[in-house]
């Protein structure tokens, strides 16, 4: 019963990393019919973003760097009722996709 009025939420964490050699001057993150509009990413620049998974979906990726060339991704997996933690590295001329370790986890010892 108390599971019934818990916040029942999940939520993505998406870092997206910049190492093509020059700005990215628009990108998307889409998740089924939610669509993200991102900062200007500089060059070696790192954003994050929260948000909340509208339920079973995919990352939908798609990066106009400052050149004009357009690079995109499709790619992850994310569902209700457990956290995802995501890594987009925009390269040159690819998107890399990492999942990152579980954050949560409490990785600290007793003394």
């Amino acid at each position: 019963m108390i599971n019934e009025i818990l916040p029942s939420d999940s939520y993505g964490f998406v870092f997206i990393e910049n190492t093509s050699g020059e700005s990215v001057a628009n990108s998307t993150i889409r998740i089924r019919e939610l669509e993200y509009l991102l900062p200007t990413i500089p060059n070696r620049g790192l954003i994050g973003r929260k948000f909340i998974i509208p339920g079973d979906s995919h990352y939908e990726i798609n990066a106009t760097l400052a050149s004009g060339k357009k690079i995109n991704l499709s790619s992850g997996y994310m569902t209700n009722g457990y956290n995802s933690y995501d890594l987009f590295v925009i390269n040159r001329n690819t998107i890399d996709h990492q999942k990152i370790i579980n954050l949560e986890k409490n990785t600290h010892t007793k003394k």
